[in-house]
């Protein structure tokens, strides 16, 4: 199931998506962007994130955070998945692959995959909040 967190007056335009496996990352991730002002629903495996944003409306989120190694599908083919899916924002959505090891094939298969950007563990707000305000309008 989706964990979402709602604050008041904050529109769709800084909402997100994150999925990761580990209960700890999710969530000291998702203390950082609602502290950053944005809005987050956090899920737990590839399979789920594909679901949630499939399902969603336009303009629902404005980027997805992604952890590259997850079970059922990992990042990367969630990502390919994602970008190849019919809906309307599937090409067009920012999607920040989270990882814990700097790779550069983990990059690379990432980038063709259709990832937006890449950052590494462990990685503080500021530096997170910056990348994705550089990816959303």
């Amino acid at each position: 199931m989706n964990e979402k967190t709602k604050i008041d007056d904050i529109s769709t335009e800084r909402a997100i998506l994150l999925a990761d496996d580990n209960d700890l990352n999710r969530e000291s991730i998702r203390k950082m962007l609602v502290k950053h002002g944005f809005s987050v629903t956090s899920v737990k495996n590839g399979k789920e994130v594909i679901a949630t944003f499939t399902c969603s409306f336009p303009g629902e989120f404005s980027a997805i955070l992604m952890d590259t190694t997850m079970p059922i599908f990992d990042g990367i083919n969630a990502i390919r998945i994602i970008r190849t899916s019919s809906h309307p924002e599937a090409l067009s959505i920012p999607i920040i692959a989270v990882s814990a090891n700097e790779s550069e094939a983990e990059r690379k298969s990432g980038e063709a995959a259709g990832m937006s950007d890449y950052i590494v563990k462990p990685f503080d707000a500021d530096t997170l909040v910056n990348m994705i305000n550089k990816h959303i309008k």
